[in-house]
Formats: structure tokens, sequence, C-alpha cells
């Protein structure tokens, strides 16, 4: 069986890069102005990299695929980039006044995803912004759990993921978190429908 970043490799490799939304957009003025250094996790080509580069943050991005982080370079030069498994962030250093993650969280197990949020939060400054989106548990055309509650992972197109409810949510954020915003969203991904929730959370130390 391929290793996730095998399949990640592969995908960008075949083109898999165009499907940008451009998400952030809508958040410039809570993130803008709120520190100066930004963490994305999965970064994928580097759009929203790109996006945080212009409002002026210095970015660290991560990604699983040494594909796409060689994608994000080229188009992020002045971006650190390092090719990473986030169930592997807590060997990263350093504190980020934001850190944004579009569609990279949904991919663990229950404990792996407990000890990821738990990382993030580490890393995030006091107050430090958390900006990000996974797959909500109605999300039928990218194969959601027929239990909306289960932490079990359904295989799709040779990838684990997780369906979030907002009940799933409550229990990543362990109370460590003020939820600013939290929305179901309908969204569009290479052309079909998707059900996401979107999340905009301020770290409590």
């Amino acid at each position: 069986m391929r290793l996730p970043a095998d399949i990640w490799d592969y995908r960008y490799s075949k083109g898999e890069r165009d499907n940008y939304e451009p998400w952030l957009e809508r958040w410039r003025d809570v993130l803008v102005g709120h520190g100066t250094r930004a963490l994305e996790l999965g970064c994928g080509v580097g759009y929203d990299t790109e996006v945080l580069l212009k409002w002026g943050f210095d970015v660290t991005a991560l990604d699983v695929s040494q594909v796409a982080v060689e994608y994000s370079k080229r188009r992020n030069p002045d971006a650190v980039h390092q090719v990473m498994d986030l169930r592997n962030i807590e060997v990263l250093a350093g504190s980020f006044d934001v850190v944004v993650a579009g569609l990279s969280l949904h991919y663990f197990r229950r404990k792996e995803t407990l000890v990821v949020f738990r990382h993030v939060h580490r890393l995030l400054n006091p107050d430090g912004i958390l900006a990000f989106r996974v797959n909500a548990f109605d999300d039928v055309a990218d194969g959601a759990a027929a239990e909306a509650g289960s932490w079990k992972r359904v295989s799709v197109d040779g990838v684990k993921k997780q369906f979030f409810t907002t009940e799933k949510i409550d229990s990543v954020m362990q109370g460590n978190w003020r939820i600013l915003s939290q929305e179901k969203l309908v969204t569009h991904r290479y052309g079909h429908r998707k059900s996401i929730f979107e999340v905009i959370a301020q770290a409590q130390k």
C-alpha cells in the first residue's frame, strides 16, 4: 500500500493543483495586523502561502508531498518550506501568530487529530489565530461516513479521510480556544459539490 506522501506526489505530478478557492480573503481583516509570523499546514502548491506573503506575513509552509512543496517553492521563494507529515508536527519549533489549514486536518485518526490540534495550540502565540477547513459529515460526494459521529476514516480514491460534526470539532478544540466563527458551507472542488466546516479560532493560554 502506498504511503500518503506517495499518493499526493502522484496527484500533484499529474496536475492536481488548479482548483484554488480564495477562502482566506473574507478573513483578511481578522488575520492582517495580527502579528507577522504565519504557518500553513498542508500548503499544496502554495496558493494560500502566496496570499499570506502578499499580506506581509513571514510564512513557513508545510506539506507531506515533496512535489507540492517544490511547486510552492517556485511560486513563493520568500517562504520557508518543509516537507512534513502533520502527524509529526511535534518536532516543529518556533512560534506563530497565525496558522492556516485549508482542508488538511481531516486525514487522521481521532488520537492523531487531538495531538495535531494540541501542537498547533502550542505553536501559536497567546491569542494567535487558527483558520481551518475540514470535511463536513454530509459531504456525500466525497464519501462521508454513514454514521455522522463516527471517527472511522473513509477511504476516498486511496486516501483515508475524516468527516466532522460540530461535536467532533468541539472535542478537538478541547476548551483551549475561543471560537470566532464556525460555519458549515457548501463549496465546489474539481466539479463536485463539497460540504465543509470553516472555523476561525483564537488560542487561549
